[in-house]
């Protein structure tokens, strides 16, 4: 009797735990985090990617998040998909975040992602624009 309460148990708790796991937020690829010029505002921006559907099982899109520091903690600004489609191999290369050169370009990074989708496809790279309030793509 002790055995199949044991039992029941573990298997009860273990259900539990892949629930919860499962309803978590997407798994973060990379983080990086820039203090801007001049005015000292921090942001983190945060590239993770999610599994895809049923119908597109086996694919992946790329999200980036932008968070601004706020006390003690870190506050959600903007979030962008910036890819969909891409096999579960395709891997982040690097996530390069710099504060943009210029005085037009105040309290503004440039975010560069580059993503390997495949060896035959190789390479490709995302460009955007990040401020304390704004995350959008480069043009």
């Amino acid at each position: 009797m002790k055995k199949l309460v044991l039992a029941l148990t573990t298997a009860l708790l273990g259900a539990v735990l892949v629930t919860a796991a499962a309803a978590g937020p997407p798994p973060v690829v990379k983080s990086k985090q820039i203090t801007l010029k001049p005015s000292g505002i921090t942001i983190r921006l945060v590239a993770s990617k999610t599994n895809l559907d049923q119908k597109r099982a086996g694919r992946v899109a790329l999200w980036l998040t932008l968070y601004r520091k706020t006390g003690p903690g870190f506050k959600k600004v903007k979030q962008v998909k910036v890819t969909t489609g891409f096999k579960l191999s395709s891997r982040l290369k690097s996530l390069v975040v710099v504060q943009a050169k210029g005085p037009q370009y105040r309290n503004t990074a440039e975010v560069h992602l580059k993503w390997f989708v495949s060896p035959s496809v190789g390479t490709q790279t995302w460009s955007f624009v990040a401020t304390p309030k704004q995350l959008a793509p480069q043009e």
